[in-house]
């Protein structure tokens, strides 16, 4: 028997056990395939799918070596649900494509708002072939245009699940997992968001940590929280030699009504830390977070 009459008795097999019907493709050179396209017609679910996978392996393991067996799910009624808008803040002066802050839940330009948006998400997503998945979306908004970076099927990383919890009680990454399981998932409602900004607090030497002194932070009203990652005795490298040590901690603020930018940079300032330098120089106190003055025990520097 060939592998296009066994794969088309085994295709009619499965529709008759699940009650569904595939669309499939299959070339014209029979056993020398490399790849057979299923396809999960409408509204079934994908949980389906490695019940087939699993029974085919069974039944069919001498069909492997002639190729790979690629299954796709397709819900054709799906929609795109927005779970969060997040408004990222960067500054001058920082690493090319560096975020320094972030600002839940943000607002889109009212031309875009709504169903504009999701119909642009949506044909996005079908050009990349996503079809069931909780996705983050980085983008630019220029005048009247959309320019994706990223689109990738995962939750947001960095301390963004945090920042939402702390702003709505939602639990993102579980809610990604109840997703995966197939359960309902459940999006606070606009009015239950409370305004709240991240900070990413980064060091603008290198050096040995010595201490970092917070209380600046801690005494400004707007501060809900203060997140170090870092503890003395660690090595701070700078970029382009290191994107991960210089990266002290996180805090969470409630804005007012200045500018996100300025208020990120206003609250850098307050961050004191100490190092010793690794080319042995004297211990210096690192005031300010924006490039400003260095100060150690007998210089001043800009």
């Amino acid at each position: 028997m060939s592998l296009f009459t066994d794969f088309y008795n085994w295709l009619s097999y499965m529709e008759n056990k699940y009650g569904v019907e595939f669309g499939y493709s299959y070339d014209k050179y029979g056993c020398n395939t490399k790849y057979c396209n299923i396809k999960l017609c409408e509204n079934q679910l994908i949980s389906i799918t490695y019940d087939i996978f699993t029974e085919y392996i069974e039944y069919h393991q001498k069909l492997i070596p002639y190729g790979i067996i690629r299954f796709e799910y397709e819900d054709y009624k799906s929609e795109i649900k927005i779970i969060r808008i997040v408004k990222k803040c960067q500054l001058p002066g920082m690493p090319f494509g560096t975020s320094v802050g972030y600002l839940v839940p943000a607002i889109l330009p009212s031309w875009i708002d709504g169903g504009l948006f999701k119909n642009i998400l949506k044909d996005a997503c079908e050009v990349l072939r996503i079809n069931h998945s909780i996705c983050n979306v980085d983008l630019m908004i220029t005048g009247n245009e959309i320019i994706f970076l990223e689109i990738t099927p995962r939750p947001g990383g960095d301390f963004i699940p945090l920042l939402i919890k702390k702003s709505c009680g939602l639990d993102i990454l579980g809610l990604a997992l109840d997703f995966a399981e197939g359960k309902e998932i459940s999006i606070p409602p606009r009015e239950k968001w409370r305004n709240l900004a991240g900070l990413r607090l980064f060091a603008n030497r290198q050096g040995i940590l010595k201490s970092i002194n917070i209380t600046e932070l801690e005494n400004d009203n707007r501060v809900l929280d203060v997140i170090l990652i870092r503890k003395p005795g660690d090595t701070i490298l700078l970029p382009p030699d290191d994107y991960d040590t210089w990266l002290l901690g996180y805090l969470i603020f409630e804005p007012n009504d200045e500018s996100l930018e300025y208020q990120c940079v206003e609250l850098r300032k307050k961050l004191t830390t100490y190092l010793d330098l690794l080319d042995g120089q004297k211990s210096v106190r690192n005031r300010s977070q924006d490039s400003g003055t260095v100060e150690s025990a007998d210089t001043k520097t800009r």
